[in-house]
Order: C-alpha cells, then structure tokens, then sequence
C-alpha cells in the first residue's frame, strides 16, 4: 500500500492535486504549503507561522493523511 507521500506523489494531475488541497483546514494547507511546495524546514515554517516545529510536522503529518485519502478515492 502507498503512504501519504506516495499518494500526493503520484495525483494524477496538478488539478486533482489542486482540489484535495481545498479541502484542507487553512491550518493544515498553510503547514504543507510551506513545508512542500516552499521548501521551508519545520523549524523555518515555525518561525514563519509563530508556531512550534512540532505543531507545523503534526499539521504536515495530519495533510499528509487528509490527501492520501482525497486522492485514494
């Protein structure tokens, strides 16, 4: 079975990707926003967001999960 990574990995399009992000809490979207797609180190998106870097991993990990299972379907 493939992991969360896999999963967003492999969208079948920029599209399909586009709409599982939708459907994040702006929370979760922010944390894989600036982990994912501006690179940000957990540390560097904490400090970016006023946030612990162990929230930001939580919230990526939780994205992580959300998107699996959108784009599982």
């Amino acid at each position: 079975a493939n992991g969360p990574e896999e999963s967003v990995l492999a969208a079948e399009s920029a599209s399909e990707l586009h709409a599982a992000l939708a459907t994040l809490s702006p929370d979760l979207r922010e944390a894989i926003e600036l982990v994912y797609f501006a690179g940000l180190t957990y540390e560097a998106a904490a400090t970016e967001t006023g946030r612990a870097a162990a929230t930001i991993e939580t919230r990526v990990r939780s994205a992580l999960a959300h998107l699996h299972a959108q784009l599982a379907r």
